[in-house]
């Protein structure tokens, strides 16, 4: 699953964003809104399309707390556990050999 951004850019100002996917229809129907929203041009609007998926986690901070938003049915997250003693060679290891985050599971 992929995360992507849509931005609506007129005047190099970003006066929508989106972060659903959407069919190429669907956003040349926003467009032809912000057209005439925004009282300019259809050719006018930029459209851009960043994809966040290597740029973000899966966790994501909400007003309900933080959830996996990769989970269906986006429960919220309890707790943090480190299966490893601090302070420890295992510990040392993971760090030095940049596996820590495979210690660490999220409830």
């Amino acid at each position: 699953m992929n995360r992507k951004k849509i931005l609506f850019i007129v005047n190099n100002e970003i006066v929508l964003e989106e972060s659903a996917d959407t069919l190429v229809d669907t956003v040349e129907k926003m467009k032809f809104i912000i057209a005439e929203e925004c009282s300019c041009q259809y050719d006018d609007i930029d459209v851009e399309i960043i994809d966040l998926s290597q740029d973000l986690s899966e966790i994501d901070v909400t007003t309900e707390g933080m959830m996996n938003w990769t989970d269906i049915n986006f429960k919220i997250l309890t707790g943090i556990r480190f299966d490893l003693v601090l302070g420890s060679d295992e510990h040392l290891d993971a760090i030095n050999n940049k596996t820590l985050l495979n210690f660490i599971e999220i409830n």
